[in-house]
């Protein structure tokens, strides 16, 4: 059997950002985007491929945690990838809502679940971007609760771009023209009504790294077995979360983050209950546990979690207990996991 200490890692914290800039060449963002942690270039102009949840809790960790969210952007505002997952699992809520703009991908299906999702967090003032937008009909709901929209000017010929800008125009959101390689492409883009532009042409996206971090895989995977556990008391919940102490420091540096705008300091983890409650505490561990497995595993956290939850349902149908279970089929991504 693998030991304890054979699955013990040291990783840097690394995360791509990339300008996006006004109509005067001002910086007025920065897109926030994933990279391998074992990546030894500066420069991210090829993305690694990884699973969308597990890359986004990845950059949203080291944004917080590890680097620091103004170390990266400054006073500017982040723009963040977000899968359908990631949507319309909570997630978004915990995040600043003046500092973080959510940028729903191109590939989220448009359901009632996603379109109830974005309206809550516009709702309680989080800011909407489209990403890769192509309009297609029943989209219209979403569009009215973005207020910014990114055309791809490279994957769309100038006839197809001038009319997904005739599409969107009633809709008042803001263009963003991503994927700029040239300059030449700016006065035309200017005179289409775009407001903010993304690209090769502006700025190439370019790594930051931060602290290295030293994971244990089998405590992560124990953490995230029992923090996702339905009934988890708020008891159980401050054990697990204990027994990993980089899991407690990364948590208390995000809720001390300036981005929160809490009124006082958190120094433990059953003052952050009190504060936060149980389901806010449980999004931002299972994020942090998810940056730490997934984005190195050759098999995606996510098929984890459905075997997981697939053995727990079978088991309880029987009327065995479902919390073992779910664990057994939590650990079964140990193997890739370990690496």
């Amino acid at each position: 059997m693998r030991s304890v200490a054979s699955v013990r890692k040291s990783i840097p914290a690394v995360v791509a950002r990339q300008g996006i800039y006004d109509t005067s060449r001002q910086l007025v963002a920065f897109e926030l985007l994933f990279r391998s942690k074992t990546a030894e270039v500066e420069t991210a102009d090829i993305l690694d491929r990884a699973d969308g949840d597990a890359a986004t809790a990845q950059v949203l960790v080291t944004a917080f945690s590890e680097i620091g969210l103004d170390a990266l952007v400054g006073t500017r505002r982040a723009f963040v990838n977000v899968p359908y997952d990631f949507l319309t699992k909570g997630f978004c809520s915990t995040l600043p809502a003046d500092r973080v703009v959510l940028e729903i991908l191109e590939d989220v299906e448009v359901d009632r679940r996603v379109i109830e999702t974005a309206r809550g967090l516009v709702a309680q003032g989080h800011t909407l971007a489209l990403d890769d937008f192509v309009f297609q009909p029943g989209m219209e709901a979403l569009i009215e609760l973005a207020e910014v929209v990114k055309l791809d000017v490279l994957a769309l010929t100038p006839r197809e771009l001038a009319e997904q800008v005739a599409l969107l125009r009633p809709y008042g959101v803001g263009l963003l023209a991503e994927k700029v390689e040239s300059e030449v492409q700016i006065p035309e883009l200017l005179a289409m009504g775009f407001s903010y532009f993304q690209g090769y042409a502006l700025q190439r996206p370019t790594v930051v790294r931060g602290d290295t971090t030293e994971i244990n895989r089998t405590v992560l995977l124990q953490i995230l077995s029992e923090v996702q556990r339905p009934n988890v008391s708020a008891r159980d919940l401050v054990e697990t979360v204990g027994r990993d102490p980089s899991i407690v420091y990364a948590l208390l540096r995000i809720l001390n983050s300036a981005q929160l705008s809490l009124a006082s300091r958190v120094t433990s983890l059953q003052q952050a209950l009190v504060l936060f409650g149980i389901d806010r505490l449980r999004n931002w561990t299972s994020m942090l546990v998810m940056s730490r497995l997934a984005p190195d595993a050759e098999e995606s956290l996510s098929g984890a979690l459905v075997r997981a939850k697939l053995c727990e349902l079978c088991v309880a149908a029987v009327g065995g207990d479902p919390a073992p279970a779910f664990t057994a089929g939590l650990l079964s991504a140990l193997p890739s996991l370990s690496g």
